[in-house]
């Protein structure tokens, strides 16, 4: 778990968050990369308005002063992060391709080798079977 948060509230939304099921966890974590994805790099929103887009509830009472965009999406990436980290999702279980480091850096140099025809000049391009 990071302790590195920059609002004391998400880390005490998080500490809330990994006491849940492992259902509402993933659910949890899914919302908080969907919300860090719309997020606008200077739109400044109260907590509240974090709290209910990850938690899918309605936000306590409370101080309603906006927290930085930039404070925010530092803290709902880590928030995304330590929630999905506590579920133990097993590796086999996830939908999308997972390349490991070694892959990714196979895969780099292929790339590094790879000649454009006639040119003689090199690509930076990954192979076809390491692109999404």
């Amino acid at each position: 778990m990071n302790p590195n948060y920059r609002n004391p509230l998400f880390l005490e939304l998080r500490d809330r968050l990994i006491d849940t099921s492992r259902e509402e966890r993933l659910s949890h974590a899914a919302r908080a990369e969907q919300l860090l994805a719309e997020l606008g790099p200077k739109t400044d929103h109260p907590y509240g308005f974090y709290y209910a887009r990850i938690t899918n509830l309605r936000p306590p009472q409370g101080d309603e002063a906006p927290i930085r965009a930039e404070d925010a999406r530092h803290d709902v990436r880590k928030l995304g992060e330590d929630v999905w980290d506590s579920a133990s999702v097993p590796l086999e279980s996830v939908d999308e391709r997972v390349l490991t480091i070694d892959d990714l850096k196979m895969a780099r140099s292929r790339a590094r080798s790879t000649t454009l025809h006639g040119q003689g000049a090199q690509t930076n391009r990954l192979p076809a079977e390491c692109r999404r």
